[in-house]
């Protein structure tokens, strides 16, 4: 992919990346990537989200591009609610409104720059230093810290879809959002490290728990063999009836991903439930559940 939005996020891999928070403007995500793909500096980017606008008194943006020299910049309009502002570092912003106070968006800084580790895992140990109740202030009432979530992470070599991907959105069954993120972003994590020692794959077939789970609306199924073989995925309700075939084909030895989208192989969107994913090869037979929400 060459530049694309993702929710209040326009990003560039390898490039940079635009949050486009408070009232986002019309078609912004558009001059966005028109500025990266064209290599404009920050202070042209902002200009152009700007130019023309007649309402730059709600909007609020952050960006950080990569290039040679890491570069930042911020805008936050007068009109944006209260508390409203932005902090920026040499190599990251940091930008809120409706916020109780400046201190959650230092206390998030302070996290960012304080901890070690991947990207993934100093954003979201930025987010879980803004969760108290009322962070955003209009969610003080109900004792949460915000009404939704999130972490994206986009690497330079990513083409379909992103490193890391997580939105969670305020439920009373679930409670704090930031929490709930902390449970998938631990899944996603655990997933990770399946991925890394891809290279170290054990002797043995393997089917491993699809990510994420629940899902909707489609998951990651990971597998490995330890030698070529003909390999035979398939996906069955609790009824017993197949599905949906995945994979069904001569493999070479290795680590695979394999993505269901949720649909049956009539391409129609499966019924909400748990469902059986089932691996063979080469008299090796695996089993394990999931579960699609709609």
């Amino acid at each position: 992919v060459d530049a694309y939005p993702i929710g209040v996020f326009v990003v560039k891999p390898g490039v940079g990346i635009t949050a486009c928070q408070a009232w986002g403007r019309p078609g912004g995500g558009d001059i966005v990537i028109e500025g990266l793909s064209n290599g404009l500096n920050v202070e042209t980017i902002i200009a152009n989200l700007l130019d023309g606008d007649g309402d730059t008194k709600i909007r609020q943006y952050g960006v950080a591009l990569l290039y040679t020299t890491p570069r930042t910049g911020a805008y936050t309009g007068e009109w944006c609610r209260d508390w409203k502002g932005h902090i920026l570092g040499p190599n990251y912003a940091v930008q809120g409104n409706c916020l109780s106070g400046e201190h959650i968006l230092k206390n998030m800084e302070s996290a960012f720059i304080n901890t070690s580790g991947s990207l993934a895992n100093r954003l979201m140990q930025a987010l879980l230093a803004a969760k108290e109740s009322g962070a955003d202030n209009r969610c003080a009432i109900m004792n949460i810290s915000s009404m939704c979530a999130g972490i994206l992470v986009v690497k330079p070599t990513d083409t379909n879809n992103p490193h890391l991907s997580i939105e969670v959105r305020y439920s009373p069954a679930k409670g704090d959002p930031i929490d709930d993120l902390k449970k998938k972003f631990d899944e996603w994590a655990s997933s990770q490290t399946v991925v890394e020692n891809k290279n170290n794959i054990e002797r043995t077939f393997k089917l491993f728990q699809n990510f994420p789970n629940p899902f909707n609306p489609s998951t990651m199924i990971s597998y490995q063999i330890p030698q070529t073989g003909f390999v035979n995925i398939e996906i069955f309700n609790m009824m017993g009836q197949r599905v949906r075939t995945l994979v069904d084909d001569v493999k070479n030895s290795g680590y695979y991903d394999v993505n269901w989208d949720g649909r049956n192989d009539h391409g129609e969107i499966v019924e909400n439930g748990i469902y059986v994913y089932q691996m063979q090869c080469e008299g090796f037979i695996q089993r394990k559940k999931m579960t699609f929400l709609k």
